[in-house]
């Protein structure tokens, strides 16, 4: 689904003019900013921003902050190339170029007087050097066709995905094309970057891909992140081969999906899980901030259809000439309507299955629930409570109820609930028993978007309420634009939403 770029902020405009000599690139002159569309010149600031960036600090250990993915703003880089004018466009040419290229930048560029070795097998070629900080030694190399060979066999023979587009011997022949540098210094493991459009095509392009030389100061095994970035990195190429243009947000979380299927013991991308919906479930699962954490929402999909639906998905996101070209949400609906499952239900269940990951997820005995994002307590002195929150777009709150003491008479919680669009909230209580079992009521809202539950209040029976309300809405308005979310549109508003307990007779 070809869509449009963030615009041009000021604090970008002023790191695009300080970061070219950082990056061995010319800054964009402000002048030519100015004349050009702040789409494109936004790419250029980001990705100059991105290559001059320095190694995360992880020294304080826990989870890693993800660091910005260098493969799609190139790619945005290479969506807006053609917008840019004189030295812009230029810099963009030499952000995009390979490490053998004489203009490609300092970050991964091959030195001169260094002469370029290549290693193949029968689909992929690592083109590495032997001197200078990019020097990549014979085992490192060896490894790396192993497992980006292992990840072509897995990813096209087994699961059936469209191949790498060929390159039309750019590296030396037609297979694909993945080079050795030092990476580290910038905080990245590798990337991939578009570079030819097809012949006769829109939005598909072939690629090659940099990863790191030894992966040496970006914590965990290095074998581990090479073998997570040689999954992760291969599906962006795969993907470019399908719909260059497709929204980032499942771009990135169905190639974070892909380690685990192809490299399933490394377990590399549960770093990221608190990041997207099962450790924040109140950010919209099309939010930059939830993109690699959001694999858990593609192997849900799997797990309830198997590997290859998601691949049926990427074919609804075709963008050959003449295919569907829809976009991510409206492929992933499509996918789902084929076998006979309604959007709304099957997104409630997911955000449900957060809160519970050991009996949802294959490994989920190893994930942390989703949390709980409210909590009313009742008793003697506090016979009722309310709550209110906006629920954002395809996002979850959960509100836990728990009662003490009761007053003399008040058997029964009453839970009075209150949406202000009924058509996209699911609601479901999930009553916790006393005797640790646990009980799943749906509750169905009328037009006006009310409800009332009640539930026995004793704590001989009750321990506690949970209440989950689910914005399902995947609709998005003005595709194409600028504003971030998926398909570029607008998302529906948020979910005004209100609950009453009380203790009652």
């Amino acid at each position: 689904m070809t869509r449009l770029l963030p615009a041009l902020t000021a604090g970008l405009l002023s790191a695009l003019l300080t970061l070219g000599s950082l990056s061995g690139l010319p800054a964009a002159s402000a002048a030519a900013t100015t004349e050009q569309p702040d789409d494109a010149a936004a790419a250029l600031a980001t990705a100059l921003d991105q290559v001059a960036g320095e190694t995360p600090d992880r020294s304080a250990g826990g989870e890693a902050e993800p660091h910005p993915d260098l493969s799609l703003a190139l790619r945005d880089l290479w969506l807006a190339r053609q917008d840019l004018t004189g030295p812009d466009r230029r810099a963009a040419a030499r952000l995009l170029a390979r490490p053998t290229t004489a203009a490609a930048p300092a970050q991964w560029r091959y030195p001169s007087g260094t002469t370029p070795e290549r290693l193949c097998g029968v689909e992929v070629c690592i083109t590495r050097v032997t001197t200078s900080r990019h020097a990549a030694s014979d085992a490192w190399a060896a490894r790396t066709l192993e497992l980006v060979e292992t990840t072509w066999r897995r990813v096209v023979d087994d699961l059936g995905y469209r191949a790498p587009a060929d390159d039309v011997d750019a590296g030396g022949d037609d297979r694909f094309d993945v080079y050795l540098a030092d990476l580290s210094p910038q905080g990245y493991y590798g990337f991939c970057a578009p570079e030819d459009l097809l012949p006769g095509q829109n939005a598909r392009a072939t690629s090659y891909c940099v990863l790191d030389n030894d992966m040496l100061g970006l914590g965990g095994r290095p074998d581990d992140a090479l073998a997570a970035t040689a999954a992760h990195e291969f599906f962006h190429a795969v993907q470019f081969n399908y719909d260059l243009s497709e929204d980032s947000w499942f771009m990135e979380s169905s190639a974070t999906w892909v380690e685990e299927v192809v490299f399933d013991a490394v377990d590399d991308n549960r770093q990221f899980l608190g990041k997207g919906q099962l450790g924040s479930p109140t950010t919209p699962l099309d939010a930059a901030a939830g993109h690699y954490g959001n694999w858990i929402f593609v192997q849900f999909l799997a797990q309830r259809f198997g590997d290859g639906v998601v691949r049926r998905v990427w074919e609804r996101l075709d963008a050959s000439r003449g295919a569907l070209d829809e976009w991510s949400l409206q492929g992933v609906r499509s996918v789902l309507a084929a076998r006979g499952v309604a959007w709304p239900s099957f997104y409630a269940d997911f955000a449900r299955a957060n809160l519970f990951p050991r009996r949802h997820y294959r490994e989920g005995a190893a994930y942390r629930a989703a949390p709980v994002t409210d909590h009313l307590r009742l008793d003697r002195s506090r016979q009722r409570a309310t709550r209110t929150a906006a629920v954002r777009h395809l996002s979850s709150r959960t509100t836990g109820v728990t009662v003490g003491a009761l007053p003399r008479g008040r058997r029964t919680l009453r839970l009075d609930l209150r949406a202000s669009h009924a058509a996209y909230a699911r609601v479901s209580l999930l009553v916790h028993r006393a005797d640790g079992s646990l009980r799943l009521r749906r509750v169905t809202l009328d037009r006006k978007g009310r409800a009332t539950a009640r539930i026995p209040a004793s704590r001989a029976k009750v321990r506690r309420v949970v209440v989950l309300t689910v914005h399902t809405a995947a609709d998005h308005r003005r595709c194409g634009g600028a504003s971030g979310w998926a398909c570029g549109g607008d998302p529906v508003g948020a979910l005004s939403w209100r609950l009453t307990a009380r203790l009652v007779r």
